[in-house]
C-alpha cells in the first residue's frame, strides 16, 4: 500500500544535486498542494499529495513502484524549474505544459521514461484499440498533446508550439505562451466540431433524400459553457499546479474521466523521437535562472575565507587575543588590586569587548531600489551561510519603505516596492536588535530620497510638535554604524550624524556588500 514513508524513502535516494549542479535540500510535503522552489530557503518542496493522485488508480508491484515515483518525482521537479511560478493554470494549460517539460526533460534524467509513465497511469491500452469507439473532443485533445497520436498538422503545431517556449522558466511571464496555448487549443477545437457537423449532416443525408443547406454553427470562439477546464474528458493525469491552486480546484481534478479510446481519424502514434536540440544547455541555463539565482559561489568563497583566516589567526595567537579582546581574565587578576574593567580594541584597532559579532542591516526597499533585489537576495542568503558556520556571527535584517519590517529569520525574499518614509520608530527598532553580550554594528543602506512628502512639506512648527525637528538618521549616529546612501540624502544626514561612517553613492548595493566583507574581516 503506497504511503508518504514509502514515497519519502524513494525520494531521498534520489540524486537531485547531481541534476541541478550543487547540493540541495529536497522535502517532500504531506500537505502542499503544489511542487516549488523556495529561494529563501533554498530548498525544492515536491508535493506527496500530487504523487498520490497520480497513482491513485495504477495496478503496480514493489517492484515497479520505484521507477514509477523516480518518474513522477522529477516531473515534479521539472515542474519547479520550468513552469512559471503564480502560473494558476487551467486543465488544458496544464496538459501543453506537461508534455513541454517532459519533452525538455526527456532524456536528462537517467532510468526515467515519461512517456511509459503517462500510458501506464492513465490504462492506455495502445493504438489498436482506437477505431470503433467515439470520443469527446477534450479526450482528443488530450491524446494528441500526452500521447503524440493525431492529424500530422496538429502534430507539427504542437511540436512548433514547444519548441518556441523550450527556453521558459520559473522567472519568465507566462502570458504570450498562455495565448498561445489558448489559439491552439480552440483552433482545434473549431475543426473538431466543423467535422462533427459534417459528419451530423451526412447522416442526416442518408436518411432523407434532400441534404440540408442550414449554415454550420459559428465556432469563432470557444465554447465556454461547454468546454470549460473543469468539464473537460481528458484522462487523469499526473498534473502539477503551483502552490497556489486551492484544495477545490485539487477535488476538480479527482473528477477528470479517464477516456482510453480515440477517434477513428486519429493516424499512428509518434514516439517523437526528434528532442529538443541542446536541451542539456537549457535545462543547465534555468537552473541557473531559478534554483541558482540567489546562490553566488564566488561571493559565499570570499566570506568563508574571511572567516578561516580569523578562525586561524584567532588559534594561533590564542590568549593574546582574547586579551585584547576585552575578555576579562578573573582569575589572573584576582591577587591584584589595580585591575580595572576594560574594553580594548582588537589588532585591527575596532572595539571588541565580547567574542560575539551582531550586524544591523538596515536596508531601504522601497520601489526604485527594485533592480538591486536580486543581488541583495543574493548577498543575504551569502552571509546566511556563513552565519551558519560562525556561531559568534549572527545578523538581523531590517527593510524600510513605507513600513519597518523586521525580519523574524533570513527565510524571506527581498522584494522592493512603495515609497520612503523614516520616521522616529526607527529608535525602537534599533534598541530591539542591539543585542546584549554582543558587539553591534549598524549597516544602514538608503537609496533616493528616505522621507515621505508629509516630512519634507512640515513647516519648523509641525517638525516640533511631530518630534521631528531633527532628522532621523540621527538615531544611527554612532561609532559602530556605517551609512550608505544616495547623494540626495546627504542634506539629512551631515545635519544630524557626527559619529557614523557616511558614504555616498549611487552603486548601493556593490558598495554595501564590500563594506560588510571588510567589517566582517576586521571585528570577527
Amino acid at each position: 500500500m503506497l504511503n508518504y514513508n514509502i514515497v519519502n524513502e524513494i525520494f531521498k535516494t534520489l540524486p537531485v544535486g547531481y541534476y541541478l549542479g550543487r547540493k540541495i535540500e529536497c522535502e517532500l510535503s504531506e500537505t502542499e498542494s503544489g511542487s516549488y522552489y523556495n529561494p529563501a530557503k533554498d530548498v525544492i518542496v515536491v508535493s506527496y499529495p500530487m504523487v498520490k493522485k497520480a497513482l491513485s488508480s495504477v495496478e503496480y508491484t514493489r517492484e515497479g513502484l520505484e521507477e514509477l515515483v523516480r518518474t513522477i518525482l522529477y516531473h515534479e521537479i521539472s515542474h519547479v524549474i520550468l513552469t512559471p511560478k503564480n502560473w494558476r493554470m487551467s486543465r488544458i494549460h496544464n496538459i501543453v505544459e506537461d508534455e513541454r517539460i517532459e519533452t525538455i526533460f526527456r532524456t536528462y534524467y537517467m532510468n526515467t521514461n515519461f512517456r511509459k509513465t503517462v500510458k501506464l497511469i492513465n490504462n492506455f491500452e495502445g493504438v489498436s484499440v482506437i477505431s470503433s469507439t467515439p470520443i469527446s473532443m477534450d479526450s482528443a485533445f488530450y491524446h494528441l498533446v500526452r500521447y503524440r497520436i493525431g492529424e500530422e498538422k496538429w502534430l507539427e503545431r504542437l511540436s512548433s508550439l514547444i519548441y518556441k517556449y523550450r527556453t521558459l522558466n520559473a522567472n519568465d511571464n507566462y502570458r504570450d505562451y498562455q495565448w498561445d496555448i489558448d489559439d491552439f487549443y480552440r483552433d482545434f477545437c473549431r475543426e473538431w466540431r466543423t467535422k462533427e457537423t459534417d459528419e451530423a449532416r451526412s447522416d442526416e443525408g442518408d436518411k432523407e433524400s434532400g441534404s440540408s443547406t442550414e449554415p454550420s454553427p459559428d465556432v469563432t470562439e470557444m465554447d465556454e459553457s461547454s468546454e470549460t477546464a473543469e468539464e473537460s474528458e481528458e484522462p487523469s493525469e499526473y498534473i502539477s499546479k503551483t502552490s497556489s491552486e486551492t484544495a477545490e480546484e485539487l477535488d476538480d481534478a479527482d473528477d477528470v474521466e479517464q477516456d482510453n479510446s480515440d477517434n477513428p481519424g486519429c493516424g499512428d502514434e509518434s514516439d517523437f523521437e526528434d528532442t529538443i536540440e541542446d536541451a542539456t544547455n537549457i535545462i543547465k541555463k534555468a537552473i541557473k535562472s531559478t534554483i541558482d539565482k540567489y546562490n553566488d559561489e564566488t561571493l559565499t568563497a570570499r566570506l568563508i575565507q574571511i572567516v578561516d583566516r580569523k578562525l586561524k589567526q584567532n588559534k594561533k595567537t590564542g590568549s593574546a587575543i582574547n586579551s585584547y579582546s576585552g575578555q576579562l581574565n578573573k582569575r589572573a587578576i584576582a591577587t591584584r588590586d589595580d585591575y580595572r574593567w576594560w574594553t580594548t580594541q582588537n589588532r585591527e584597532g575596532n572595539i571588541r569587548r565580547y567574542s560575539n559579532v551582531h550586524f544591523n542591516l538596515f536596508i531601504d526597499n522601497s520601489g526604485s531600489f527594485s533592480h538591486n533585489d536580486t543581488l541583495m537576495n543574493t548577498f543575504i542568503k551569502s552571509l546566511d551561510k556563513i552565519s551558519k558556520m560562525n556561531k559568534q556571527f549572527t545578523f538581523d535584517v531590517i527593510t524600510i519603505n513605507h513600513e519597518v519590517v523586521e525580519w523574524e529569520d533570513h527565510n524571506r525574499e527581498f522584494d522592493s516596492c512603495g515609497g520612503n518614509e523614516l520616521t522616529d520608530d526607527i529608535a525602537k527598532v534599533i534598541k530591539r536588535h542591539t543585542k546584549v553580550n554582543s558587539n553591534n554594528y549598524n549597516i544602514v543602506l538608503f537609496d533616493g530620497d528616505a522621507h515621505s512628502d508629509d516630512f519634507r512639506n512640515y513647516t519648523p512648527e509641525q517638525h516640533m510638535a511631530k518630534g521631528t525637528a531633527m532628522d532621523p538618521f540621527r538615531h544611527f549616529d554612532g561609532p559602530n554604524t556605517i551609512i550608505i546612501s544616495d547623494p540626495y540624502n546627504k542634506k539629512y544626514i551631515t545635519a544630524s550624524v557626527k559619529k557614523a561612517r557616511t558614504i555616498y553613492t549611487y552603486d548601493y548595493c556593490n558598495t554595501f556588500a564590500d563594506n560588510i566583507c571588510n567589517l566582517l574581516e576586521k571585528v570577527i
